[in-house]
């Protein structure tokens, strides 16, 4: 089954709305008539696709990123982000809040 960029753009929106509630799935789910299993293979499937939100004040913009290698699975495998001429890499173990106050400020220079 071939998925369309709507389907992948509802399921994002859902999968994010679903973060932001603070529901339970089973709550989210009964509240917008979606079937719990769905959402559930879409979060996953979005968490591993290869599109990353980058926050603004007025709203999200969402990037699509190109994978030239296929990713590592050592345990040194890290991520590589390029935008322009801004570059930016984790390792495993990084600090979460670290990156994400790095991609609000690289956010708010784009």
């Amino acid at each position: 089954m071939k998925t369309t960029r709507e389907d992948q753009e509802y399921w994002s929106n859902h999968a994010a709305a679903f973060q932001r509630s603070g529901l339970t799935r089973e709550k989210y789910c009964q509240q917008h008539n979606l079937k719990i299993y769905s959402l559930d293979y879409w979060r996953k499937k979005l968490k591993s696709s290869s599109t990353v939100v980058i926050g603004h004040d007025s709203g999200n913009r969402w990037v699509t990123l190109q994978v030239a290698d296929p990713p590592s699975t050592g345990p040194e495998a890290g991520i590589r982000l390029r935008i322009g001429r801004l570059s930016i890499e984790v390792a495993p173990g990084f600090d979460h809040e670290l990156l994400a106050d790095v991609l609000r400020v690289a956010g708010s220079a784009c």
